[in-house]
């Protein structure tokens, strides 16, 4: 019977890795320092895009989102398979699971194979978007501006169920009345008239990313999955619900947007 040991190590961007003949590793976790978008490559395929933002190496003060739950989109290197990402000069990903080894005449577990085979096609990866302002540009009361404009491929269907960060700084300072308003198929998941509330959601709810100084609860869509369909679109805006907003001297005001998703190639 394979013998099962933790899997928690460390991945430098741009070396190859392969697995020993008797061993193979199943990915339950991720994280990255990665600036830039960081994509995980198994036996040569993409299987996975992330960014520091959305789960960084360890849980920090500034950046209090855990590593990565893939959950049922685990991932999996069979023996004698590659495993490789790109992404930021000098970064790392850290990976967390199993690391299985295997006896005389063993092999991998159907169900392992069987999620090796469909990893390439069923996967996370992540929208991202923003807008900038410059010092002293006026944003009037009632102002609603595209941040993030997507249409699903024809043969791919998306599903955000997990992380959602919609905010906006004037440099690293957060502009409390900037919020965020979600569409699909332009159809605002909020409300129409002000009457009732604000539109849209806070981005003291929905900090990029969460940390102390704004709130170090991140916000999830696992209550709202947003479905997108082939050829459906996804949108989502900045609005200003307070009064006219001056960029302040010396800084950029800039409105960030993610979505992670998970993506299926039909």
């Amino acid at each position: 019977m394979a013998k099962k040991l933790i899997l928690d190590k460390i991945f430098d961007v741009g070396t190859t890795y392969r697995c020993e003949e008797d061993k193979y590793y199943v990915i339950r976790k991720v994280g990255t320092n990665s600036t830039s978008k960081a994509t995980l490559y198994i036996d040569g395929h993409p299987v996975l895009d992330i960014i520091d933002k959305i789960a960084p190496l360890a849980q920090v003060s500034g950046n209090r989102n855990s590593l990565l739950d893939l959950g049922e989109l685990y991932l999996v290197v069979p023996r004698n398979k590659t495993l490789n990402f790109t992404g930021s000069s000098g970064s790392q990903m850290r990976l967390v699971g199993e690391l299985y080894i295997l006896g005389a005449g063993e092999s991998e577990s159907p169900e392992h194979l069987s999620r090796f085979k469909a990893q390439t096609t069923n996967y996370f990866t992540y929208l991202a978007a923003s807008i900038s302002k410059a010092a002293g540009t006026v944003i009037p009361a009632g102002t609603e501006e595209n941040v993030l404009t997507w249409e699903a491929p024809i043969d791919e269907s998306w599903t955000f169920d997990g992380l959602y960060m919609a905010e906006g700084m004037s440099d690293t300072t957060n502009v409390p009345q900037m919020y965020s308003r979600i569409y699909i198929e332009e159809s605002p998941l909020d409300l129409l008239q002000t009457a009732m509330g604000k539109k849209g959601i806070s981005g003291l709810s929905a900090p990029y990313p969460p940390r102390d100084a704004v709130n170090a609860v991140p916000f999830s869509l696992k209550d709202m999955p947003l479905e997108i369909l082939p050829g459906k679109s996804l949108r989502v805006t900045y609005v200003n619900t307070g009064g006219d907003y001056t960029v302040p001297t010396g800084t950029t005001f800039n409105f960030y947007v993610l979505l992670v998703g998970k993506r299926k190639i039909l």
